[in-house]
């Protein structure tokens, strides 16, 4: 499961004509895209835990904060699919998807790793998806390596991407619309 926090519909998978994103256009060529997801909220602290629970927001159990902090009465869709025997694990690059949220409940490797140094807030600037995506790989390795030597071959993998959220930031090999 890919998700990037507020990704517009201005992307050519879902019918853009610029080339805006080549290298998810390249990815939702070989993967299931779902074209009528909707936000359960207006921002991440609010959405993202319900939609990894199954239920609106009204109904999950969390904290009053900004960024919520969900609650072990809550069940994730890794926690059913760990409970079936399959192997969890995903990866994010920004605070707020640290263990304390609640969000990784039920994962059984959660990687951090390209979270940057500084501290980040809510129109947090880093460029992350690099480092995220070969988090990612890393993760995807040592399955593929675990598999083969007999381990659980099923896996679910969860990696939220966070680098449009806010302004844009130019990244490397990305289009210059500006220019």
């Amino acid at each position: 499961l890919i998700t990037v926090d507020t990704l517009r519909l201005d992307v050519g998978f879902a019918g853009y004509p610029k080339p805006t994103t080549p290298n998810l256009d390249r990815l939702a060529e070989r993967s299931v895209v779902f074209d009528r997801a909707y936000s359960l909220a207006s921002y991440t602290g609010k959405s993202v835990g319900p939609l990894l629970i199954g239920k609106y927001p009204s109904e999950t159990v969390r904290d009053g904060g900004h960024f919520n902090k969900y609650g072990p009465e809550n069940v994730f869709v890794a926690e059913r699919l760990k409970a079936a025997g399959v192997k969890t694990m995903g990866a994010s690059a920004h605070w707020y998807f640290a263990p304390w949220s609640g969000l990784t409940q039920g994962i059984d490797t959660w990687d951090l790793s390209a979270q940057p140094q500084g501290g980040q807030g809510d129109n947090d600037t880093t460029i992350t998806s690099a480092q995220l995506s070969d988090a990612a790989i890393r993760l995807l390795r040592a399955q593929s390596a675990a598999a083969a030597d007999g381990g659980a071959a099923n896996f679910f993998m969860w990696v939220h991407y966070v680098d449009p959220h806010a302004q844009y930031v130019p990244h490397d090999g990305a289009p210059d619309f500006l220019g």
